[in-house]
């Protein structure tokens, strides 16, 4: 009997996740890894309590293992597991993985924050966390745009229990840039900081993680700049640059403008609006706005006008849940916004 009651439980919450799809499913918030024992803060955002997570596995590209029977995580709750919540334990490799959410039919059940990169595992943007340090995600409300963006970052001190979707530690990077001759060049921008008279620039805080090819903007130039430079909590990374200022423009590698997007109302019903900010002197040529589901999958793909400040979207045949947009120019994608359809 107490086997029937805790099945028809299961089947009843399952269905009420999938059967309302405006409630997120869990998603990974922040990894600890000590050797080979891995923890992960597991959250769930919208109101629901008592969701039993074994329709769930964890994956590494080493292994897939089933979340045992009877782990349960509560709305707006931290859930904090490990090996010993898996019915076997969990293998991955400890020098760089892709450690992600599945269901049981296979699907990523997020597309942004089931799932984490780090070490040297391709496309990774994370170094290795080291002692009292972890991988976490960053949600951040923008007022002005009223729309939430979303950044994976090394925490530290580690968090796991308390403070989701939070990252406080910060670094820093200050050096100069110099031309091919050795001359410092004032009025370059990069990292949102001005070159003074001496080359020189610092930056405000910025997230802990790897930054690769440096955009340097010189009008009325971009310069790419192949380094790696790894940002670490309390830290301060000297870095000097060096650009070709005699190149001529169609010489450099120019670096397409991103606009930023908002879209109201969100949440909404049947329409919602895109708003798109462009900086003066750039346009939306050549851009696209790409709209997923929450398995990650593109929906639609809108190609952008010129002259394009705002579009309206009709999501009436689409289901009622969560969609996730960026806009895309070239090879180079803003962070993913949230908007919510009912």
């Amino acid at each position: 009997m107490k086997t029937t009651v805790t099945s028809i439980a299961m089947v009843f919450a399952l269905f009420q996740t999938w059967a309302n799809p405006i409630i997120d499913p869990p998603v990974i918030s922040e990894v600890n890894i000590i050797g080979q024992q891995i923890y992960i803060e597991l959250y769930l955002e919208y109101e629901f309590s008592d969701l039993d997570l074994s329709w769930l596995n964890l994956v590494s590209s080493l292994d897939t293992v089933e979340f045992k029977d009877g782990i349960i995580i509560n709305s707006n709750e931290p859930l904090v597991v490990t090996n010993s919540d898996f019915k076997e334990p969990f293998e991955f490799c400890s020098t760089g993985d892709f450690i992600r959410l599945i269901d049981d039919d296979g699907y990523q059940i997020s597309y942004f924050e089931s799932f984490i990169r780090f070490g040297d595992y391709p496309s990774s943007t994370l170094p290795v966390p080291g002692p009292n340090q972890s991988i976490a995600f960053d949600e951040v409300f923008d007022p002005a745009t009223n729309s939430y963006t979303y950044n994976i970052a090394i925490e530290s001190p580690v968090t796991l229990g308390y403070n989701p979707r939070k990252v406080n530690a910060r670094g820093w990077i200050k050096g100069y840039v110099y031309d091919i001759a050795g001359n410092p060049v004032p009025n370059a921008i990069l990292f949102g900081k001005v070159t003074n008279e001496q080359g020189f620039f610092m930056t405000n805080g910025l997230y802990c993680k790897n930054y690769r090819n440096i955009h340097i903007f010189l009008s009325p130039n971009y310069y790419v700049i192949p380094d790696t430079i790894t940002v670490q909590p309390s830290m301060i990374v000297f870095h000097c640059f060096t650009i070709d200022t005699l190149l001529l423009t169609t010489q450099i590698d120019k670096v397409p403008e991103i606009p930023l997007v908002t879209n109201t109302p969100n949440p909404f019903s049947g329409k919602t609006t895109f708003i798109f900010y462009t900086s003066h002197g750039h346009s939306l040529n050549n851009a696209c706005l790409n709209i997923y589901n929450l398995h990650g999958s593109l929906v639609e793909k809108i190609q952008l006008s010129d002259n394009c400040t705002s579009i309206a979207w009709d999501g009436s045949g689409f289901k009622s849940g969560i969609y996730l947009y960026s806009i895309e120019s070239g090879n180079i994608t803003r962070p993913l916004k949230k908007m919510i359809l009912y």
